[in-house]
């Protein structure tokens, strides 16, 4: 289970380099595609800080958002990835991260995220790819390269 901060100022540390907007936009995103499970109460928190305005207190949350941006996404096109995935049955591809969840998790099936693999991808949709096709020339040139 991830460590749950309590208090603002536990949650600001984290989220530093991040505008306070910034972080509660990728709170909310997060929120819905988690990058771990931090279980029912630090949900339920994560509930009133969302109202309040203010970011997960969540470490690993955190650091999910500051290894997409590195990666060159925003929330939403986060949200829009793990979108086209979920839309995208993993049975068709094997390179699908579905088909490996992270181990880390055994109960909660929550998906990897590999910033070296999806780096590409918004670049290839601001260049007008779909978001479905961007999706499947990455995942068919990682099976490539396995």
């Amino acid at each position: 289970m991830s460590d749950f901060v309590y208090h603002q100022s536990g949650s600001e540390s984290l989220w530093e380099g991040f505008t306070r907007e910034r972080a509660v936009e990728w709170t909310r995103v997060l929120r819905v595609h988690w990058p771990s499970w931090p279980g029912a109460t630090a949900m339920w928190l994560l509930t009133t800080a969302l109202q309040e305005g203010r970011p997960a207190g969540l470490a690993d949350w955190a650091e999910r958002a500051r290894e997409a941006e590195d990666a060159g996404f925003t929330p939403e096109l986060y949200d829009r990835l793990h979108r086209t995935l979920d839309a995208i049955p993993a049975i068709e591809l094997p390179g699908h991260p579905d088909n490996e969840p992270d181990p880390r998790w055994p109960v909660h099936s929550i998906r990897a995220f590999d910033p070296v693999l999806w780096a590409d991808w918004p670049w290839l949709v601001d260049f007008g790819w779909s978001d479905e096709e961007a999706v499947r020339l990455l995942l068919a040139s990682r099976d490539l390269t396995a």
